[in-house]
């Protein structure tokens, strides 16, 4: 995010601090409650010019883990992070809006700096 910063900065004439009570009202007016399916990342080209975050919704959180909590070690000495230490279940699955997975998605860093 450092250099996405450095552009901001440079676009508003100074420092602009902590960003994230910023990043996160774009991405609230955004999103909504429900999402913003214009601005799915599934769309690929499709998704609309004007999305300052691209929603990522598919996928979970696939890290190597090793314990007994929530991580699943069929053989070896690495796991797989799940919500289940006997089987193989995905932990903290993206969806629409932020999510621990993805956060609040990928950014459209012209309309991040357009919008800040």
């Amino acid at each position: 995010m450092f250099r996405t910063e450095a552009l901001v900065n440079q676009h508003e004439g100074a420092a602009q601090g902590n960003p994230n009570p910023v990043l996160y009202a774009l991405a609230a007016t955004e999103y909504g409650e429900s999402g913003n399916a214009t601005c799915d990342s599934t769309r690929g080209k499709n998704v609309a010019s004007s999305c300052v975050f691209y929603d990522v919704t598919q996928g979970d959180m696939d890290v190597n883990c090793a314990g007994i909590f929530d991580c699943y070690q069929p053989s070896g000495a690495n796991g797989v992070l799940s919500t289940s230490s006997s089987s193989d279940k995905p932990a903290y699955g993206a969806h629409s809006g932020w999510d621990f997975a993805t956060g609040i998605g990928t950014v459209n860093v012209e309309n991040l700096v357009n919008n800040w």
